[in-house]
């Protein structure tokens, strides 16, 4: 099994700060797989994907597996504005185009926007479509592309359909545990008794857990 971690699960500290634990970490746990972010937020270590330079390079090819993450929080794909939506997709793909210029072993995206005028059958062809287009842009540079279960696609069996629909060796899934575990909430007037006392666990057990616990995701390879 191999094992790692994302840096951006180090809250607190700089992207060099990270790096250096990290190292740390990898040479007394054996951790052979490494992820970045490619999108700064908040207090996570991370970097835009065009401040990635020959010091990053090195550091990821240090690991077995390495990995980035697409930014996804500030963009919107799917945007009614066409200027939003074109500027949006033409970073995810120059995203794509750096991971495999780092010479990665794959880059994640999340399935994350919104358009107010789409129905959800409409919003799942408005993907497919994308995606599809940043499927032949990871292919056009020999690099796996991973849909991650959250967002408009954190059902898995919506995700499971769009990936076997796009049917494309260079699209895999990449299963967040986290993700998984947060069931959508309906509203109280039509929520299931068995459902609302599941949640109601959820938010105790979780309650009883320590404060720092592990944010696990695993790449279908």
């Amino acid at each position: 099994m191999i094992i790692g971690a994302s840096l951006g699960g180090f809250s607190g500290l700089t992207l060099r700060q990270a790096i250096e634990l990290y190292s740390r970490l990898s040479d007394e746990f054996n951790l052979k797989a490494i992820e970045i972010r490619f999108e700064r937020e908040g207090k996570r270590p991370a970097l835009w994907f065009w401040e990635a330079d020959e010091e990053i390079r090195n550091f990821l090819s240090g690991f077995e597996v390495a990995g980035v993450h697409l930014p996804f929080v500030y963009l919107n794909p799917i945007s009614q504005n066409p200027y939003i939506k074109k500027i949006s997709i033409s970073q995810l793909k120059s995203a794509i185009e750096k991971a495999s210029d780092l010479g990665v072993s794959y880059c994640v995206m999340h399935a994350k926007g919104f358009n107010y005028a789409l129905t959800p059958e409409k919003e799942f062809d408005e993907w497919r479509r994308i995606i599809e287009e940043l499927v032949i842009c990871a292919e056009d540079n020999s690099i796996l592309l991973t849909l991650e279960n959250a967002n408009f696609l954190h059902d898995l069996n919506l995700l499971a359909k769009m990936v076997r629909g796009l049917n494309s060796k260079w699209l895999k899934i990449t299963f967040d545990i986290g993700h998984a575990h947060i069931r959508k909430v309906a509203s109280l007037s039509t929520y299931p008794i068995k459902d609302l006392m599941f949640r109601a666990m959820d938010f105790f057990f979780r309650s009883l857990l320590p404060k720092k616990t592990c944010h696990t995701k695993l790449t279908a390879r």
